[in-house]
């Protein structure tokens, strides 16, 4: 009885700690707005999308090659374009851009930042879809460095958009910004404990081999 007793409470043990670590894990995915004109901060909204990476979020520098399980997905549905994963570039022929990359950072409201960095003369991170739309955002000096090469201020950088086929803006100049929340300190705090809980079970071997023991000795 013990001993069926001890797995049941292991097996609950076992779900909290993997609903803990999924909300932890989750973390890695971020909503980017796009507006309309390149100003330092964002304005009216004409694009979004998501990028998203492998593991929990952590704030530095990392090139965009070391980067495992990227999906990437934008929109700008006024204008009837959008990008996939598939879209992604690491340059463009005759310029590569072996450097690009992303700065993750902590803002002020407790949430994550990140903007695209590195790069080469056409910029940071870009796009070219089978319409031949071509989505670029700034570059920076280098993959550590977050402040935009023209007028980006490292939390809101420039982006352009060059739309194959619209007559009336073929050509949108704005600013982008990319966010995503912080896991919950009682996640964490969850987590910690339930590992702890986990341990101290494991430990206790002796306890399971002293109440199982008897019962072989009365069959």
């Amino acid at each position: 009885m013990f001993v069926s007793r001890l797995y049941a409470q292991l097996a609950v043990l076992g779900v909290v700690l993997l609903v803990c670590s999924a909300n932890v894990a989750s973390a890695d995915t971020f909503n980017i707005v796009y507006d309309d004109l390149a100003n330092r901060q964002i304005g009216t909204v004409i694009g979004t999308r998501t990028f998203s990476y492998d593991g929990p979020i952590t704030t530095g520098s990392f090139l965009l090659s070391s980067l495992t399980g990227l999906t990437f997905t934008a929109t700008f549905p006024g204008l009837g374009v959008s990008f996939s994963t598939t879209d992604l570039l690491t340059g463009v022929p005759g310029f590569p851009a072996p450097g690009t990359g992303i700065s993750v950072f902590n803002t002020a409201d407790g949430q994550f930042g990140l903007v695209f960095t590195g790069g080469g003369f056409v910029g940071s991170l870009n796009a070219l879809n089978f319409r031949g739309d071509f989505l670029t955002h700034e570059q920076t000096s280098y993959v550590s460095i977050r402040l935009g090469c023209c007028g980006g201020k490292g939390t809101i950088n420039e982006y352009q958009l060059f739309a194959e086929g619209l007559s009336v803006a073929p050509h949108i100049f704005g600013d982008y910004r990319a966010l995503a929340a912080a896991p919950e300190p009682t996640s964490f705090m969850l987590l910690e404990s339930g590992l702890a809980m986990l341990l101290t079970l494991i430990g206790s071997g002796r306890w399971i081999a002293g109440h199982s023991r008897p019962n072989r000795a009365h069959d």
